[in-house]
């Protein structure tokens, strides 16, 4: 009669313990967008308006973006996830 294979059990500690460390790479993720977003906005509202044209919000944005892209792919780099 041939061995009866035992039911298999889902790996919680390691299921727990890998939702910790993508937990706490989105928290330090997060916190470097808000914090780009807070100087850039804060030097943005600044500006008396004078030296505005007509796509500088969207070109604001743009390269808002493009740092917030830059800050969180160091947060997600193959050092840090290893």
């Amino acid at each position: 009669m041939p061995k009866r294979v035992p039911p298999t059990r889902f790996p919680d500690v390691v299921a727990a313990s890998y939702f910790r460390s993508i937990n706490k790479l989105v928290q330090e993720a997060g916190k470097a967008t808000l914090s780009l977003y807070d100087t850039a906005v804060k030097s943005e509202m600044q500006k008396d308006g004078r030296g505005y044209v007509r796509d500088d919000p969207f070109d604001f944005f743009k390269k808002l973006t493009s740092h917030i892209k830059k800050a969180v792919s160091i947060v997600y780099s193959q050092q840090r996830v290893n």
